[in-house]
């Protein structure tokens, strides 16, 4: 349903939506507590796990210029709490609930990889 009606309106892409909702994703997650329901958990990122390239957002985080603005949104200093979060989700160690996302394989999307790959290179 919401991305039916995100494809009706002529002011929201839904390819824009997915990239926010994963961002608030990563951004929880960051900033989670002890509470396992505190976090994001991206509903739509179930449409994303048929694309072949990652969100505009992880792909441009390979500039050091556009990681510095990154980071600012994200709320860290540096990439270490994202290399580990990265680290957490390819070890299966944070993940979604199984009642929400079914088996999304988060490590497997684009813009995980995407992210990792960027990472490394910063």
């Amino acid at each position: 349903m919401l991305k039916q009606r995100a494809e009706v309106s002529q002011y929201i892409d839904f390819e824009h939506v997915m990239q926010a909702d994963f961002f608030l994703f990563i951004y929880s997650f960051l900033h989670s507590t002890d509470d396992y329901f505190d976090n994001w958990f991206p509903v739509t990122t179930l449409y994303a796990t048929d694309r072949g390239a990652p969100f505009e957002v992880f792909a441009r985080s390979q500039s050091s210029s556009y990681f510095k603005k990154m980071k600012v949104a994200l709320g860290i200093e540096d990439k270490a709490p994202l290399v580990e979060l990265c680290d957490k989700f390819s070890r299966r160690e944070s993940h979604t609930p199984p009642g929400i996302l079914g088996a999304l394989n988060l490590p497997a999307l684009p813009q995980s990889k995407q992210l990792q790959r960027n990472l490394e290179e910063l």
